[in-house]
């Protein structure tokens, strides 16, 4: 008997080890001031995830033992999500203005 397996990527997980990676957007404001959003694991569970305000963009946030499983251990890997910022489409001119304002002080 032989049996072969063929392994499709993922599109949203990256396997690094026992570790799972994953892209996260997130608002450049909200970089700035800081923000949370829900997280699906791998397996399912909900999470609510903090951005810390002044957060750099392609900062990596761990969430601890929500990886894959280590083999012949009750232990995990973690999640590890990559923040990626992006510009909304519409930003309130109070917004931009305040941002000008605080580049002339």
């Amino acid at each position: 008997l032989i049996v072969e397996f063929r392994i499709q990527p993922d599109l949203k997980f990256e396997r690094r080890g026992h570790d799972l990676y994953c892209n996260q957007q997130v608002s450049v404001l909200d970089l700035v001031v800081g923000s949370s959003f829900e997280f699906t694991t791998l397996s399912g569970k909900t999470l609510e995830v903090r951005v810390p305000p002044k957060t750099l963009p392609y900062m990596h946030l761990n969430i601890s033992r929500e990886g894959m499983p280590i083999y012949g251990t009750s232990q995990y890997g973690d999640q590890i999500i990559l923040i990626k910022p992006f510009i909304p489409d519409n930003i309130d001119s109070r917004i931009t203005d305040s941002i000008l304002q605080s580049r002339k002080k």
